[in-house]
């Protein structure tokens, strides 16, 4: 029994440990990076022609992703001995302690994978805008928890140095 509440605790402080502490707010309409204060962009006026929410995912996977992957196969192996353990006598049960190892890491690894492409994903927004004279422009910028998308028709500046832009409120 103590065996059993020990590997519990064990499973618990491995699992607080995976997890990943929240993102600090992405670069969009209303949020920027330090790096960008104290420069000059070029600012355009324009209005808000379209606007529709699209889905963002990383390019490439996060070093931490491997980690989770090993955490998750870790604890799901760690829990399927632990249950295979319970079951049966003998080599049975050896039987079972194994069997439940491998159910258990492939189980804890497909956790960590879809962990992983959650972590990965978010929302944000893609605006058709009109620069009057000059065009129309798309650009994608993230959206950070409480941030909608501005609606078409709204006045709005187009910000940016390079080929980082953003769209804005005016």
């Amino acid at each position: 029994m103590q065996l059993i509440r020990t590997s519990l605790l064990l499973v618990a402080g491995l699992t607080l440990a995976a997890c990943q502490a929240p993102q600090s707010q992405m670069p969009s309409g209303n949020v920027y990076r330090t790096s960008e204060a104290n420069t000059a962009m070029r600012v355009a006026a324009c209005t808000v022609a379209q606007a529709r929410y699209v889905a963002l995912v990383d390019d490439a996977p996060s070093s931490r992703d491997g980690i989770n992957q090993a955490v998750g196969i870790g604890i799901g192996a760690a829990l399927g001995n632990a249950f295979g353990d319970k079951i049966g006598g003998g080599s049975g049960r050896d039987l079972a302690k194994g069997l439940g190892t491998v159910a258990g890491g492939v189980v804890g690894s497909q956790v960590a994978s879809n962990v992983n492409t959650n972590r990965r994903t978010g929302t944000g927004v893609e605006y058709t805008v009109d620069l009057g004279a000059n065009g129309l422009r798309t650009i994608v910028q993230n959206l950070n928890p409480g941030e909608g998308a501005m609606r078409p028709g709204t006045a709005c500046v187009l910000t940016g140095n390079g080929s980082m832009v953003r769209v804005r409120p005016a």
